[in-house]
Formats: C-alpha cells, structure tokens, sequence
C-alpha cells in the first residue's frame, strides 16, 4: 500500500512538472465573485485582490477587500470554507485537516474571537483600524494590503502545493441560512531555492 501511494504522488509530481508552463500564463491572475444569492444575504463584496499572484509559499502576501454589511452580524457566526485543488482542470475537494486546514465548517467564530476582547487585536488588524471581534456592525468596510502569513506545507503536501485552487466560503447565521458567499480562483507556487535564485 505505502508502495503504490508512493508511485502514485511521484507521478503527480511528475505530470506537474510537465504542465508547469502551461499554466504560468494562468497563474498571475486572481478571479472573484459574490457568490451570495440567498434572500437573507447581508454580506457584499465588491472588490478583493491579493498580491502576490501567484501566492508563494512561504512568504506573505496581502490581501485588499471592500464590501458592505446590510445589518449588523448576529452573534453566532458560522463560517463553511470548501478548498478544491485542480488536477489537469479536474476538481478534487480537499478534505478537512486537524479542523484547520482544507474544506472545514468553523461553527461559532465568535467564541473563538473573545480572546482578542481581552488581549487585543493583532498589530496587522490595529494598524488597519479593523475590528477583530464580534459583534460586526452594518456599514461599509475596506481592507487595505492587509499582510497575511502563507506557512511551510511539509510532508507530503509540500511538493504537491504548486496549483491551482478554488476557494468558497459561506457566512452561516443563527440558523445556518446564508449571510454571504465568496468565491476566489488563485495558484499557489512553492518558493524555490538554489545556488543562485530564491523566489
């Protein structure tokens, strides 16, 4: 078993390899959309970009957003995050890991954002004047160049991380209806070191 998974990731890596230049042209280009059709939508969002793109990892990249809050957010907030990689333009759904990372449902964030009521808001969310804990108040709101950490993937992710991705996310309320709904198709590129380049 541990023989065939072994073959199986060196021929990914191989087929990767192969269509690395095809998809360079593809990779400098984020693509958005408000994806929130439900009759209870709160959430807009009119403008996202990052830069870097394509995101390297590791490094940091920085993400701008604007958009508008119909109503105040109720206090129990669900996020559902689904991350699908794409294989030669086949979709694969990354599974949830150690509930932090792939395709993960975050039921109450709120709870999880007291913490920053008594210690403070990270320096990246106070130099933006952005507010880290609930509740979030109706109005406009804009992030500007917001500096996001990527991390080192290792294992067996590490080699494999080069691709391309698409990320949704959902606002779930009270009662897990739709608050608002965002979609980003971006790549990934592993950072390279050598004698003589680092990028």
């Amino acid at each position: 078993m541990k023989s065939f998974v072994t073959l199986f990731i060196l021929l990914l890596l191989e087929l990767n390899k192969t269509f690395a230049g095809k998809r360079r042209q593809e990779r400098s280009v984020l693509r958005f959309a408000d994806c929130g059709k439900s009759q209870h939508r709160v959430i807009t969002i009119n403008h996202v970009r990052i830069n870097p793109m394509p995101i390297v990892a590791p490094g940091t990249v920085y993400l701008s957003m604007a958009g508008t809050l119909s109503h105040d957010l109720p206090r129990r907030l669900t996020v559902d995050l689904n991350v699908t990689k794409y294989i030669f333009k086949v979709p694969f759904r990354l599974p949830c890991f150690n509930r932090r990372f792939g395709s993960c449902m975050y039921d109450n964030i709120c709870n999880s954002l007291e913490k920053y009521q008594i210690y403070g808001c990270p320096k990246e969310l106070t130099d933006k004047n952005l507010r880290c804990h609930c509740p979030f108040l109706n109005g406009n709101f804009r992030i500007d160049k917001l500096p996001l950490s990527i991390p080192k993937f290792g294992g067996f992710a590490g080699p494999l991380i080069n691709g391309h991705y698409k990320l949704h996310v959902r606002v779930l309320g009270d009662e897990k209806e739709e608050l608002g709904c965002l979609e980003l198709k971006f790549s990934i590129r592993k950072r390279s070191k050598g004698w003589f380049f680092k990028t």
